[in-house]
């Protein structure tokens, strides 16, 4: 057993850097990954979880090569500390002055609400907390949603229902998607079926995102398949290929309001139409950080979607 000298009688020197460190290693699975989620260096976790050992007289974690796992008293501590830390954040929030809460909060944004109304978003989370610094990372839903499962991100902003029922998630609205082409793109001038539609090459994102997951689905239910995909990783590179007559894409008009008014673009008139998909701020139900929940709310107030979202159908429940 680890011993140590009291410190002040039988005061411990025990600290909150020391604990919000312990969950961190504990919750990523390495000394190393607790490093980079705190922006500190291994020396300094590790210098961290040796005193809190010494503080508490035990050992808290078995330290092998490149992972690190909870003892018996690890495990007892764990759920303790995050009680504490719930407890202090919300102190932070709820009775201090919001300009003095900081920290970095990651977070992670999908490709259609970056290109769209995160500007605005940011500029709102840095009036009310202006020494919170934000770590955004762009990408893919389900990339996103990955990270966010393996604790390198606090939240994310990401469409689809699929994960609601594994995270807290906020509802933001809901994104109107409809086919469109290029407006002298060679293609009837009616209502088309997705039958009708897989003749043509099909312009999605990549074939692990939720954007070529609903278009999937979309012929699927409706007994067709495209095989003529072109793939890439961005709303915005499907616009412009469908602007160059390279296929048929799937776009939400938010994102294409201009071009359309400008004639660069049509829509495709096709039935069944794909459903509104909705859009969410994701994060974990035992989430210990102090602003996730609070980022969420800001999100779902300065959304452009979120009045929208209260009248029009969910997203097909099959793509859960």
């Amino acid at each position: 057993m680890l011993t140590r000298p009291p410190l002040l009688g039988c005061v411990s020197s025990m600290n909150l850097k020391q604990i919000e460190t312990f969950i961190w290693i504990a919750r990523l699975g390495s000394f190393a990954a607790a490093s980079q989620r705190l922006n500190t260096t291994q020396s300094a976790i590790s210098t961290r979880i040796q005193e809190l050992e010494l503080d508490l007289g035990v050992q808290l974690f078995v330290r092998g090569r490149r992972a690190a796992s909870l003892t018996a008293k690890g495990h007892d501590l764990l759920g303790r500390a995050e009680a504490l830390m719930e407890q202090v954040w919300d102190i932070q929030t709820s009775v201090g002055e919001a300009e003095q809460v900081s920290g970095i909060i990651r977070m992670g944004v999908a490709d259609l609400i970056a290109l769209t109304w995160l500007g605005d978003l940011v500029k709102e989370i840095h009036a009310n907390y202006r020494r919170v610094k934000l770590d955004l990372q762009i990408g893919l839903a389900m990339e996103l949603v990955e990270k966010l499962r393996g604790g390198e991100l606090d939240i994310v902003l990401a469409p689809g229902d699929a994960w609601r029922s594994e995270f807290s998630a906020v509802p933001l609205g809901h994104a109107e998607f409809l086919w469109m082409a290029r407006s002298d793109f060679d293609i009837p001038d009616r209502a088309l079926s997705p039958r009708d539609l897989q003749q043509w090459p099909i312009i999605t994102l990549s074939s692990q995102s939720y954007h070529h997951r609903l278009v999937n689905q979309w012929f699927r239910d409706n007994k067709a398949s495209s095989r003529n995909y072109i793939e890439c990783n961005s709303i915005g590179v499907i616009a412009s290929l469908t602007a160059d007559g390279l296929g048929i894409g799937l776009i939400p008009t938010s994102f294409v309001s201009e071009r359309l008014k400008a004639g660069e673009l049509r829509i495709v008139t096709c039935d069944p139409q794909i459903a509104p998909v909705g859009m969410f701020a994701l994060f974990q139900k035992d989430c210990t950080h102090p602003l996730a929940n609070e980022i969420a709310s800001i999100a779902s107030r300065v959304s452009p979607l979120a009045d929208a979202g209260e009248r029009i159908q969910k997203a097909d429940p099959a793509l859960q």
